[in-house]
């Protein structure tokens, strides 16, 4: 049904004929489908799916409704190329005044529908996304009830999907939906350098850091990328990132920046006296990095099977104040395999590790924990699950969202956070909650910039601290 009307409204066009946007919203609220806004975000969207161009679908909104209207002559044509271009429309009264039009032109029809380049981005690959699984929807000849059973989703999903309803899904529902008819997603990460964001930001950049020992393309490590600006922290990207090496690469990047990583940075001291490691921080990394893995992990399990009930594992001080796991712990929550993967990357990366290596480097890098700030901000650390998500969680992970952009955020942690909406569905859609922590790192990250010593409390070097207000001495 789109599709042939799409068909007759090209035939139109290459006719001559001019085309008005226009939507049903006028129905509102007798139609409920129908109400002001969205329909017409969908309506440009699928002029452009059509065939017309990005230049053709802009007038189609703003200069061929002007003057047709009247209030764009046509010797005004060409005006719209200018941005902020005055006119001579109907004459000026005591009531009305001069009349001004600002037009703006857009390389793309997804910049002129999008609140920021980001977002602009993010619907421009959904929309990709959902032509290549309509096309193959259409190519197999098969009906809606058939192709939800093969994407593995409601037939009411499908409906949406070839009528354009692109704020219905995010990116990672279209890659899935794309694999389990063996169509294959690659994602190419590339940095593009911005005017703007050169001239707003008053700090160093900040990168959230979610990391995680088991690294694969289907559990990466993930990074919010950010810009520090006043009390605005902007989040311009999210990295994934599926092996160490890229992770390796990420530390070395030329600074300044601050990375708030979500990965303890040591281990309690109680354990490494009693197992005569090396006790300065450095010396203990190199120590454990040159047992290996499996002799790692023995000298752990050995250490706790030796102990009572109930002292199997030891705490670091910031571990008791932060209510979080000890770093010796190897399964459901692997912070001691995390520690064991990291730790040694982040010495050899040579960075100013705060407060266990610190040095001149412009890059330096902290301890975080996100489950403090969604504590803080939104009173839970319950919005997760690694396998199985609850409808609470995702409210609690909408709560922290939302939390992140009100004045609650700005007066704990300095910073209000700057998120699309798009992208902030994505953080709540996440049911591992990866994006949402790497974010809430990166807050923690932006607050702990602006602090004496970073918020570290001193004679922490052995056994790391983890950066938050909430730790602070009082």
């Amino acid at each position: 049904m789109v599709r042939s009307l799409q068909n007759a409204l090209m035939r139109y066009h290459e006719a001559g004929v001019p085309i008005v946007m226009g939507t049903d919203s006028g129905g509102w609220p007798h139609m409920v489908h129908a109400f002001h806004g969205p329909t017409a975000l969908r309506e440009l969207r699928l002029m452009a799916d059509a065939g017309m161009t990005p230049a053709e679908v802009l007038r189609a909104a703003t200069v061929t409704p002007a003057r047709m209207m009247g209030i764009l002559e046509s010797d005004e044509e060409n005006r719209h190329r200018h941005r902020a271009q005055p006119f001579q429309g109907p004459a000026p009264t005591a009531a009305t005044g001069p009349t001004t039009v600002k037009v703006e032109t857009y390389t793309s029809v997804w910049e002129a529908v999008a609140d920021s380049p980001e977002e602009a981005r993010n619907l421009k690959l959904r929309a990709e996304l959902m032509d290549v699984l309509e096309a193959y929807i259409a190519q197999e000849g098969i009906t809606q009830h058939v192709a939800a059973e093969r994407l593995g989703v409601p037939r009411s999903r499908v409906s949406e999907l070839v009528n354009g309803r692109i704020s219905k899904f995010t990116i990672d529902k279209l890659v899935n939906m794309a694999a389990r008819v063996g169509l294959h997603a690659d994602v190419t990460i590339r940095q593009i350098p911005t005017a703007h964001a050169r001239r707003t930001q008053s700090g160093p950049r900040i990168l959230g850091v979610d990391f995680t020992s088991a690294r694969t393309k289907r559990k990466p490590i993930t990074v919010a990328d950010c810009d520090l600006a006043d009390h605005e922290l902007v989040v311009r990207s999210i990295l994934r990132l599926s092996s160490f090496t890229e992770f390796e690469g990420l530390l070395a990047r030329d600074g300044p920046w601050v990375a708030a990583i979500d990965l303890p940075f040591a281990q309690p001291q109680a354990l490494v006296d009693a197992l005569g490691w090396p006790s300065g921080w450095r010396d203990c990394v190199i120590h454990v990095a040159q047992l290996g893995k499996s002799a790692f992990e023995q000298a752990l399990n050995d250490y706790r099977n030796a102990r009572p009930a109930g002292q199997k594992e030891h705490l670091r001080e910031t571990d008791r104040l932060a209510r979080s796991q000890s770093p010796m712990k190897l399964h459901y929550q692997p912070v001691g395999k995390m520690f064991f993967q990291g730790a040694p990357r982040l010495l050899r990366s040579a960075a100013n590790i705060v407060p266990c290596a610190r040095n001149d480097s412009d890059r330096t890098i902290l301890e975080a924990y996100p489950a403090l700030v969604a504590d803080s901000l939104a009173r839970t650390r319950s919005y997760k699950h690694e396998r199985k998500s609850k409808p609470a969680h995702e409210q609690a992970r909408r709560n922290i969202a939302h939390a992140l952009r009100a004045e609650r955020c700005r007066q704990r942690y300095g910073v209000r956070v700057a998120v699309s909406d798009t992208m902030l569905e994505e953080l709540v859609d996440d049911t591992t909650a990866d994006l949402l922590d790497a974010v809430l790192c990166a807050v923690q990250g932006a607050w702990a910039s602006r602090q004496p010593d970073f918020g570290i409390p001193p004679d922490r070097e052995n056994e790391g601290w983890i950066v938050d207000p909430a730790l602070l001495p009082r």
